[in-house]
């Protein structure tokens, strides 16, 4: 666990000493143990209208969030993350629309993710910044409240992101995983927050289906914890017999997820299939087009694109160009044609 996550799970304790001598022991079951009273939803609210924070106290119509108002600027990223925000509310009606992308994009893209919610009046602008991946939006016009099951369906998602996925088995075999592998232990996390901005983008927005995404993207190489690391981290390329090793873990990750990790079928699917090749030749089952979960088809995207762009044993890590310049050339071949240019548009905004 992160100090600063497990900081906001204590929050409101008062005394902190002792707690975190050992982070790593740190369970769930631990904070079972504590009575805890439940601290607020903190949101970050990116605005350059001063007092424009309490018309969304207003349609939140709530008292238990707590709304801290960040100017609309770059330099505001770095306090918004010290914040430890659960939730992010961009004000549209008071920021150009190049600033707009550049933030958007950088929570989309970040590496701990953070629901994003746009609020403003103009419903152009609205729905049009909504295809960069942001989980809602509020429109200010309405003023009739909806906003408090907007921001109860985000929290929803928050939770179950934080809660569920803390400090467990799961988490540490696919921690394992990442760095018998490839010496990156932050690869499937990565993994997870791409499969994210893709669905989003992808105008996926409910939270259980995007819940079960995230934990397949997250444990999608947790196979490769049965495989020896003399295969994994070799620098030359795999023998025939090698790679016929290497083509089991979707089946064991499968396995361990269905057996170990009394996760939902979907994910165990999702991890089963993120080989699979959108033109049917890809392993373990040959699954070809919609027949492949769509879960599958948008970690197969995110899992290229970070493999790619970070060093392997066997090279040195590509540019984002020729990652994007992959993913075309195999597009309608390994990925879904349709991801593919969700993902790209993301990332091609995020370079202008």
């Amino acid at each position: 666990m992160l100090r600063g996550d497990a900081i906001r799970l204590f929050e409101g304790i008062g005394d902190l000493s002792g707690i975190f001598e050992n982070e790593e022991a740190i369970t769930i079951r631990d904070v079972q143990k504590l009575h805890l009273k439940n601290p607020p939803v903190k949101i970050a609210m990116l605005t350059n209208e001063k007092g424009k924070e309490h018309l969304l106290y207003y349609l939140i119509g709530r008292d238990d969030i707590k709304i801290e108002r960040f100017p609309a600027r770059r330099e505001s990223l770095s306090e918004i993350i010290k914040f430890y925000p659960d939730i992010v509310i961009v004000d549209t009606d008071t920021m150009k629309d190049e600033l707009l992308k550049t933030l958007l994009l950088s929570f989309q893209l970040s590496h701990d993710y953070v629901p994003v919610i746009l609020a403003g009046r103009d419903k152009h602008k609205l729905y049009h910044f909504w295809q960069f991946g942001v989980f809602d939006i509020i429109d200010l016009n309405l003023q009739d409240k909806k906003a408090d099951g907007i921001i109860d369906n985000a929290m929803r998602l928050k939770n179950m992101l934080t809660v569920q996925l803390e400090e467990n088995l799961l988490d540490y075999l696919s921690r394992i995983a990442d760095a018998k592998s490839i010496e990156d232990v932050g690869h499937s996390r990565r993994v997870a927050v791409y499969s994210l901005a893709i669905a989003q983008a992808s105008g996926i927005h409910d939270p259980e289906y995007l819940k079960k995404l995230y934990l397949g993207a997250k444990y999608h190489d947790i196979g490769k914890i049965a495989l020896p690391e003399t295969i994994l981290r070799k620098r030359g390329a795999l023998y025939k017999n090698e790679y016929e090793v290497v083509k089991r873990h979707p089946i064991i990750g499968y396995y361990i997820v269905s057996h170990y990790g009394n996760l939902d079928y979907d994910i165990g699917e999702m991890i089963k299939h993120h080989h699979e090749w959108y033109n049917g030749s890809g392993y373990p089952d040959g699954l070809k087009g919609d027949e492949i979960p769509l879960g599958a088809r948008i970690i197969a995207i995110a899992d290229a694109y970070d493999a790619i762009t970070r060093d392997r044993p066997y090279r040195k890590k590509k540019s984002n160009d020729f990652a994007i310049s992959e993913l075309l050339k195999f597009k309608g071949i390994q990925f879904d044609p349709k991801l593919v240019d969700d993902f790209i548009r993301i990332l091609a905004l995020s370079e202008k």
